[in-house]
């Protein structure tokens, strides 16, 4: 398979190609990035994504079987990269697979979300996502949709929600959270796992990936701060915002059976993170 991965400096992209490299390193795999020069483990060749004219000669040349976009740009450019990602795979008889959110569904805020749940946003971002996920269904051949809600883990790429949460704890010896917010929690390593196997697979139709069961927010940060040593007191009831952003997965379990993680691996991952040992509350603290 010759692979395009379009946002590979983004920390999902960091991860996923840390999968590929694992799972089937025959791959062939180009990155492209927009503003930030990737962080990778595994080397492989990487392009700026800046020029839309460079990036169309360079997919000519390439002729990718497979494209996935982890972009998040929310813009009229990225509009149309998509399309043309769209169009080049149909041209080509190839697969194209796109990076969409939970939030594509969160007009629908007090249900579970289905596979089949076709995209209703009210929030801008999932309005933009929700938008692409149609121009798939209407437009191209062969394509996945993935949805996940939260994702916690390290990213080499700067502080994210996971960290920002453990470095107040640490600091100020408490957290204020929304209440009333549902999610199946997943970790990133998983999640690169889980788009390595629909890119492989070339899956069709709407992926959604994470835990099959599903915790509060607050209660899944509770958790973490027990692991990581502190008093669930310590985090404090916020504002409530009643919000249900938990995807269930179906077809990634079957596809494989190891995916069907708990939201305690997912807390077991964070905590098992050696780049958070050092908000790991010791004896002496």
């Amino acid at each position: 398979m010759r692979l395009i991965i379009h946002g590979v400096s983004s920390w999902i992209g960091y991860y996923l190609v840390s999968a590929l490299s694992k799972t089937r390193p025959s791959t062939e795999v180009v990155g492209l990035y927009r503003n930030t020069i990737p962080i990778l483990k595994t080397k492989i060749k990487c392009l700026s994504s800046k020029n839309f004219d460079d990036v169309k000669r360079f997919t000519d040349d390439f002729r990718p079987t497979a494209i996935i976009n982890l972009a998040r740009g929310e813009d009229e450019e990225a509009f149309a990269l998509h399309q043309y990602f769209i169009n080049f795979s149909n041209t080509n008889d190839g697969y194209y697979s796109f990076a969409s959110s939970a939030n594509a569904v969160d007009a629908n805020y007090l249900n579970f979300h289905d596979e089949e749940e076709l995209p209703n946003a009210q929030t801008d971002y999932g309005k933009y996502k929700a938008k692409c996920e149609m121009e798939l269904r209407e437009s191209s051949k062969r394509f996945s949709i993935l949805r996940f809600s939260a994702v916690h883990g390290w990213s080499p790429y700067g502080e994210r929600r996971t960290e920002t949460f453990l470095r107040e704890l640490k600091d100020k010896g408490q957290v204020v959270a929304t209440v009333g917010v549902f999610q199946n929690q997943i970790a990133v390593t998983d999640l690169g796992e889980m788009i390595a196997c629909v890119l492989l697979r070339q899956g069709q139709g709407t992926f959604h990936l994470g835990p099959v069961d599903y915790l509060e927010h607050i209660d899944f940060l509770r958790k973490l701060a027990i692991g990581f040593g502190y008093n669930s007191t310590q985090i404090i009831d916020g504002e409530k915002k009643p919000f249900n952003l938990v995807v269930t997965p179906r077809r990634i379990t079957a596809f494989d059976g190891s995916f069907k993680k708990s939201v305690l691996d997912t807390v077991r991952s964070v905590i098992g993170t050696p780049e958070f040992e050092i908000y790991k509350l010791k004896i002496e603290d």
